[in-house]
């Protein structure tokens, strides 16, 4: 210290009013509370490997999932991933944030989104949140949609490329949940 002030390498930290920021020395100025860590620049809830985070609007399909800096782009990655969650996990939750996703890649008209026991989805993020309280879905709508060439008209117009079924279960527990979406757009022709 030199008049009062720790220096570093001839350098004086700032963090006056910057609880998580680059201290102008190399270092970052910590001061977050209630368990949060500082993460470029934010205080924010450490991710836990219960949560999955999903971002359609991403531009890499490389994020592996396990925060909103590094989400899934698909979703179909994040319940694949859920499917295989830890033992000491009661659920596996998945935030999803606003935009529209659909079942298929290809234009597979038999995919949906498959649900598992212990699957707890969440929509209405808005690439923020670490709760379920956090999401918004009336601010921040999450469409599931069957319409996979998101070319669908009114009076059913187009329809007749969409998906058999938009979600799908089978052999489900009480611990699945879907929450804070708008699900539209299936077209199950294939029982004539």
């Amino acid at each position: 210290c030199a008049e009062g002030q720790c220096v570093r390498d001839n350098c004086t930290p700032v963090c006056d009013g910057a609880p998580c920021s680059d201290d102008g020395c190399g270092g970052i100025c910590q001061n977050c509370s209630d368990g949060k860590v500082c993460t470029e620049g934010a205080c924010v809830t450490p991710p836990d490997e219960c949560t999955l985070y999903v971002n359609g609007s991403v531009a890499s399909a490389n994020g592996d999932g396990r925060s909103w800096f590094e989400p899934f782009k698909y979703l179909q990655d994040a319940l694949a991933t859920a499917k295989t969650f830890p033992n000491n996990c009661a659920a596996m939750r998945i935030f999803v944030s606003s935009g529209t996703y659909t079942p298929s890649r290809t234009g597979d008209r038999s995919e949906a989104f498959e649900l598992g026991s212990h699957i707890q989805l969440f929509g209405g993020f808005h690439t923020i949140g670490d709760t379920p309280d956090d999401a918004d879905p009336k601010k921040h709508p999450t469409i599931l949609s069957g319409d996979l060439l998101q070319n669908d008209e009114f009076d059913f117009i187009n329809y007749e490329d969409n998906s058999y079924n938009v979600i799908r279960g089978s052999d489900l527990d009480g611990t699945v949940l879907l929450d804070g979406f708008t699900i539209s757009g299936a077209m199950n022709d294939s029982l004539e």
